[in-house]
């Protein structure tokens, strides 16, 4: 199974802060810290709230709305995931979104969600931020629309693959029409699948205690009522005939049977996916079910629409036969209902555990194919970004020691000479980038100020030339029509080194903000720190993490020449690995 192209683990700290770290090969992050949100008070009342809306919405379809009042639906469902974005991400997980988002493939990128926290509708959050223009301002799609995105819980790893040979149908007199179509499908998949065994529909409660005792079901289809006990959310059931199973039933030999069968659990009645604090920690059917071994679990955050309930269910089928992993199916059967309606919530409405890689197969079709992760191109980065670097002996700039990470932005000003290099930039990430395969031999990161900018482009980039250094700078370099961010990326990732200018206006230009980014870009889980500093400011106030750093200082460049070789020495040198 192909890991996630990002993973976001979100851990509770206490009732009210979330900390966020990130992970994701493909764009360089391993176990990145991505800060934390305070929140003003425990959700859940207020999620109560946002869920009791969005349920009466589901209760009608399209068609009993005027278009003025599908348009105010809309912008209504909208506001509450804008809401969901200013108010949860920390300004470091807003960075990497924005840099995540720019990468473009052929799918939807995969994205796993690894949460201690019981209550915030992932699913729903819909990133908006204003800008200088209409140019500027982001606006983007719900996350489960952006992303074929699957939640989990913290313990143990998700299940890779599962063959489906026996599948029960959990149909109680509901009262529910469309019930009948997705018993219709269930019942019919033995004629595409032979040796998939269907169990006679099962109703009433004590049948499906025993059959998730027994352990020998794959797929548990459960279309009824339920109901989320936010006060006792172990207590949360849904309706069979004959009385409720609740979710605090799910241990013992029930947990057992689950255990080893670790079927796919699709829970389709209104607020089966939301959980909540139980004494013991989270409550609720997710981490029961999660708990005791499923593969994976689907269930609705809010109430459904009956008729786009069963639509979804079947459309998530069909995309599991057809060859698609869990997280693409999902993303496909929530398209597919919006497709049919898309003013109503209930596409958002589904809470999807597993692994978005998770790969599902009728027994008797064919298994699983190995997975071809898609190529994306690179985008922009922020366009003040973060470089990391060794600590070197002192007054000597060489590899070794601990990370050191300090912000920098790079600003347009005069032109100077054309740089010697010939050679076209091409995408790459540091990951990928061969060590001694790099277009240029540095990058000069600088202040915006006048003084700083004349420094580097009259006296820095001239001389290093002229030892025959391929220099990058911005205000020559960066090709027309292409986005600032995007050329930084570039010419951080295609230069050997980096060198950043530090001056007290450098270290004022959005630092704090930008902390930790380049660490991450530069793919440090493989040692590749590449920055070189030069305080242009014997006096420049640096933060105390760079107050270690041993720097060049402008002052010596300029009198000194065995610093001046100091430096050409290491643009030249390519940092040792650990």
């Amino acid at each position: 199974m192909a890991e996630s192209d990002v993973e976001l683990r979100i851990k509770l700290a206490d009732e009210r802060t979330l900390v966020f770290e990130l992970t994701s090969r493909r764009f360089g992050y391993r176990d990145a810290s991505m800060g934390q949100t305070r929140l003003n008070g425990t959700p859940r009342q207020h999620l109560d709230f946002l869920f009791g809306d969005l349920s009466q919405l589901a209760r009608r379809s399209a068609a009993s709305y005027s278009a003025q009042d599908q348009a105010e639906i809309s912008t209504r469902i909208a506001a509450l995931g804008q809401h969901l974005y200013a108010q949860l991400f920390s300004n470091e997980l807003k960075w990497a979104y924005r840099r995540i988002r720019q990468h473009k493939a052929d799918a939807p990128l995969s994205l796993l969600i690894t949460s201690d926290e019981p209550w915030i509708p992932w699913e729903l959050v819909k990133p908006f931020e204003r800008g200088t223009s209409a140019e500027d301002v982001l606006d983007d799609p719900f996350f489960c629309e952006q992303f074929a995105l699957t939640r989990w819980l913290a313990g143990p790893s998700p299940a890779e693959q599962l063959e489906v040979k026996t599948i029960a149908l959990v149909a109680p007199d509901s009262g529910l029409s469309s019930v009948q179509r997705e018993r219709a499908y269930i019942e019919g998949l033995p004629q595409r699948a032979p040796q998939a065994q269907v169990l006679p529909p099962l109703g009433a409660v004590s049948a499906v205690r025993d059959g998730l005792r027994a352990g020998n079901v794959q797929l548990w289809h459960m279309a009824c009522h339920g109901n989320f006990v936010g006060t006792s959310p172990d207590r949360s059931a849904v309706q069979l005939d004959g009385g409720e199973l609740r979710a605090e039933e799910i241990v013992g030999p029930v947990e057992q049977g689950i255990a080893q069968s670790q079927p796919l659990v699709l829970l389709n009645a209104c607020h089966t996916g939301r959980q909540d604090f139980a004494l013991t920690g989270l409550g609720g059917w997710a981490q029961q079910f999660v708990h005791a071994g499923v593969s994976a679990f689907i269930g609705t955050q809010w109430e459904a629409h009956d008729a786009l309930a069963a639509a979804f269910a079947v459309a998530l089928y069909e995309a599991l036969w057809s060859g698609q992993t869990l997280g693409q199916a999902a993303h496909a059967a929530r398209q597919a209902i919006k497709g049919q309606d898309a003013t109503n919530p209930t596409w958002l409405a589904y809470a999807v555990y597993g692994h978005p890689g998770l790969q599902i197969w009728l027994a008797g079709q064919t298994g699983p194919q190995p997975v071809v992760t898609p190529q994306v191109a690179l985008r922009p980065l922020p366009s003040e970004v973060v470089l990391s670097a060794p600590i070197p002996e002192p007054s000597v700039i060489s590899p070794g020691g601990p990370v050191i990470t300090l912000g920098a932005t790079v600003t347009r000003g005069t032109q100077i000479p054309p740089s010697t290099s010939t050679s076209q930039p091409a995408p790459a990430t540091f990951a990928s980038q061969p060590a001694d395969d790099f277009v240029y031999d540095a990058f000069v990161s600088y202040s915006s100020q006048a003084a700083d900018q004349a420094w580097v482009q009259e006296y820095l980039v001239p001389k290093l030339e002229a030892e025959g250094l391929r220099i990058c700078l911005d205000v020559r370099d960066f090709d027309p029509g292409v986005g600032q961010i995007e050329a930084i990326e570039h010419a951080v990732v295609e230069s050997r080194r980096t060198i950043a200018v530090l001056s007290q206006s450098y270290m004022q230009e959005n630092f704090q903000n930008m902390q930790d980014l380049m660490v991450q870009t530069l793919g440090t889980e493989e040692g590749n720190y590449r920055l070189l500093p030069i305080r242009f400011e014997r006096d420049v106030q640096l933060p105390l993490r760079l107050r270690m750093l041993q720097p060049l200082y402008r002052a010596d460049l300029e009198q000194k020449a065995q610093f001046w070789q100091k430096l050409i020495a290491a643009i030249r040198t390519l940092p040792k690995r650990r």
